[in-house]
């Protein structure tokens, strides 16, 4: 069920309003849209996947505050929707690939247009826009660790839950992928073969 704040209901909270993060962050204002949008800069701020801040305080205030909420019947917006829950993906990869940055030189174009093409013709590719699903701090991320570059139209992977066009550019892409189960026509299937194929160093 999707929830919509009343903003001017005449029987406001005396007190402040506060929302806890899920970050750990406990955020306070006197006024329920200033707390909204509180939430939305420090996220912001912070490098932190947008999400839905008035949904999330509206859903709280649902059973501590009835009186300030009300069922959302416009119907133009549907609960969970998957171009949210698509960016908060993206964005926990993005955040770990922040986190841990590859050691090696980023692959050339040349070198990752093969990946590229496959997946752009993958059934599993789902269209992103890192701009739309995930603000400015996220775009600003992809670009700064694709060091500007990046293969375009490659959406994000509905199977490891990455952006492919950053994923593709990675030396250890191999490495970062938590899904085991591989389509046989993904890149990520015939260069682990090519690994498992090629001759090891001869020991003395």
């Amino acid at each position: 069920m999707r929830y919509e704040l009343l903003y001017n209901h005449m029987h406001q909270i005396i007190s402040e309003h506060v929302f806890e993060d899920p970050s750990g962050q406990t955020l306070k204002s006197r006024n329920l849209k200033d707390l909204v949008n509180a939430v939305i800069r420090f996220r912001e701020i912070n490098g932190l996947p947008p999400g839905d801040p008035e949904q999330e305080i509206a859903t709280k205030y649902a059973t501590k505050y009835p009186w300030l909420v009300r069922e959302d019947l416009s119907g133009e917006k549907v609960p969970q929707n998957q171009s949210l829950a698509s960016g908060e993906a993206i964005w926990r990869w993005v955040q770990k690939v922040w986190n841990s940055p590859p050691k090696l030189p980023l692959l050339t174009p040349e070198k990752y247009s093969d990946r590229a093409q496959i997946c752009r013709s993958c059934p599993h590719n789902l269209e992103f826009n890192a701009r739309l699903e995930g603000g400015a701090e996220l775009v600003r991320r992809i670009y700064i660790l694709g060091r500007g570059d990046g293969a375009a139209d490659c959406g994000r992977c509905d199977i490891q839950g990455w952006l492919n066009s950053l994923a593709v550019m990675l030396p250890d892409a191999a490495e970062r992928a938590e899904v085991l189960t591989i389509p046989d026509h993904c890149w990520l299937m015939t260069e682990q073969a090519a690994s498992k194929d090629a001759p090891g160093e001869e020991k003395p």
